[in-house]
């Protein structure tokens, strides 16, 4: 491949996807890391891990959205190509590779909160912490059949809310940690006690 098949492989890349398209190849990307050619089975929808997932990814990125246009910012949900493309990769290898199939795009417009920003990127992991600590809740008053349910979301939450919080560009932990220390150890705190259970 010459010079410029590199850079048109490159553009290519860098492509991104507005919604709602975006959440779609975003959720698909997912699926398919963590449910390989099992996501072929209709059952696989109905499954516990396709389940969390659903809600650990879709509800993490929401509450950045929703958050965001709380605090007087435009936002939506972008899917980024080279995310994408490991993300679905890691369908096809033994360990699972979640590495932004897609980020939040939030732009100011007008009046914004102060803290609107931190508000925005701290809910994400916030709303995964919320989740686990609501499911491992429920897990100790739950019927048997619902407890894989109620294991998936509790163990795939605590794990996303870990990941999103490890002070790394361009996870949120790192913008969380560099804005508010306190807040991210008490996050970061809270998400491994979770793994833990």
């Amino acid at each position: 491949m010459g010079y410029g098949g590199f850079r048109s492989f490159d553009r290519m890349l860098s492509i991104e996807i507005e919604e709602p398209l975006s959440w779609v190849l975003g959720l698909a990307a997912v699926a398919f890391a963590w449910g390989s050619w099992d996501i072929l089975n209709p059952r696989f929808f109905v499954s516990p891990d396709f389940v969390a997932v659903f809600l650990g990814f879709v509800l993490h990125e929401a509450a950045h959205k929703l958050v965001a246009i709380r605090m007087g910012m435009k936002s939506e949900f972008i899917a980024y190509g080279p995310g994408l493309l490991i993300t679905f990769l890691s369908g096809l290898v033994p360990f699972i590779i979640v590495l932004a199939p897609g980020y939040v795009r939030s732009i100011h417009t007008g009046w914004t909160h102060p803290k609107g920003f931190l508000y925005s990127v701290a809910a994400g992991p916030a709303v995964n912490i919320a989740i686990a600590l609501g499911a491992a809740i429920i897990l100790q008053f739950s019927p048997a059949y619902m407890a894989a349910y109620l294991r998936a979301i509790l163990d795939l939450n605590a794990w996303f809310a870990f990941f999103n919080l490890l002070p790394v560009p361009p996870l949120d932990g790192s913008r969380i940690f560099r804005v508010t220390p306190t807040w991210w150890v008490v996050m970061l705190v809270s998400s491994i006690l979770l793994l833990a259970l």
